[in-house]
């Protein structure tokens, strides 16, 4: 009996093995961290600007050469708008590559240099308020054409820049905290 238990099992693998139906497909997360705290503090600092490289993320450079597509993406963090009025609004855009462009710059400084809108705009509340945004919160804040960029970069060399700032009203005060830009990137084994 105990033998007749592991034979269903056994038949089944040699049919898949033997009409070479071999499993070649996996998932890699791939999690960067921004700078924490992020502090956008117009006029002075009116966006934040970071570099992203996929490659300094183990995980993604270990399976870089297996990369297919991305499975799902998210941008999470606690985002404060630190205004006490008007409410505010976040916007992350992409470009591929390193940007020279500094947190000083203007968010229409990146917007001509190609930058592309990847998520948001995420809402903020009027007054001091805090906003926990998680991996549902997140996925519906994408824009396909950032997402591309995304894809893009992250099957070339794995950078890209980052560029994070309010939109609505002028002078919104904006810090984000243990933001982090988390890829599931479908891999081929």
């Amino acid at each position: 009996m105990k033998n007749l238990r592991w034979l269903i099992p056994a038949v089944a693998l040699a049919a898949v093995l033997g009409n070479g139906c071999i499993i070649t497909s996996a998932q890699v997360l791939a999690h960067f961290d921004l700078t924490s705290p992020v502090q956008i503090r117009p006029p002075a600092t009116p966006m934040f600007v970071e570099v992203v490289d996929l490659n300094t993320v183990s995980d993604y450079s270990k399976n870089k050469d297996k990369l297919k597509g991305l499975s799902d993406i998210a941008v999470v963090g606690t985002f404060t708008n630190n205004a006490p009025s008007p409410a505010g609004s976040i916007e992350i855009w992409i470009m591929p590559g390193i940007s020279s462009l500094t947190s000083s710059s203007s968010p229409a400084l990146a917007k001509a240099a190609g930058a592309v809108q990847l998520w948001g705009p995420d809402g903020l509340d009027v007054g001091t308020s805090t906003k926990t945004v998680n991996w549902n919160d997140s996925a519906k804040l994408f824009n396909p054409a950032g997402k591309q960029v995304l894809i893009d970069a992250m099957k070339g060399a794995g950078v890209f820049t980052v560029f994070i700032f309010p939109t609505g009203a002028a002078g919104n005060s904006i810090d984000i905290v243990n933001g982090s830009i988390i890829l599931v990137i479908a891999a081929g084994l």
